[in-house]
């Protein structure tokens, strides 16, 4: 029970702030467009798009679609657990007592496990995106950090620093590339972690 009143309470939390962030935002963007005589796109383009405002914004969405993908999960869930309820009862196959058809249970089976193959894609695709959402909320962390003037020593840094950072990480990732593919034709005979393109990329890294 204590798990589940601490998975509930975060979850509503999180939801809340959501909510909030979303509220703010949006009444940020409405004022904007109601202080300036100009049409609301150009207001939006020029005065509201800034960068730390579509991280915001890509934070929300983001935020959106993992609700979205958790609800739809759930119901696929209920759905699946649904289908094996019915399998198992209609089949009887504990005491041997089906009088169902071949074709009937194979059906049975095949509807069943296309619904499990969803929602392992639906639990997938929550993970996928539950995995981007940090790496948002660490540039919101960035914005908190521009705001406080020994704290913007990071951002600026960062900010300054693009150009060179974006050079280094073309020429390294070439670099990388090249010795992956390397290790693939020297060691993928030999040592399975090295049998896959992929694999050996985890490899290489892991060897550094």
């Amino acid at each position: 029970i204590g798990v589940l009143v601490t998975f509930l309470g975060s979850g509503m939390l999180w939801l809340f702030a959501s909510i909030h962030m979303f509220r703010t935002e949006g009444w940020e963007m409405i004022d904007q467009i109601r202080r300036t005589n100009k049409p609301w796109y150009l207001t939006l383009l020029d005065d509201y798009a800034s960068f730390w405002n579509c991280v915001d914004w890509i934070s929300v969405c983001i935020a959106i679609a993992i609700m979205a993908i958790f609800m739809a999960l759930q119901i696929s869930i209920l759905d699946t657990n649904a289908l094996f309820l019915e399998h198992a009862r209609s089949s009887q196959a504990v005491s041997g007592q089906s009088n169902r058809t071949y074709d009937e249970i194979k059906h049975s089976v095949d509807v069943f496990f296309t619904s499990m193959e969803v929602t392992c894609n639906k639990e997938q695709l929550f993970r996928f995106w539950l995995a981007i959402y940090p790496v948002v909320l660490m540039m919101r962390l960035f914005k908190s950090f521009a705001a406080q003037p020994r704290l913007a020593i990071v951002t600026e840094t960062f900010k300054h620093a693009a150009s060179d950072m974006l050079h280094f990480f073309l020429v390294f990732s070439s670099v990388y590339f090249c010795m992956t593919v390397n290790a693939v034709l020297f060691f993928g005979q030999d040592d399975v972690h090295f049998t896959r393109l992929d694999w050996a990329l985890f490899s290489c890294w892991r060897a550094m």
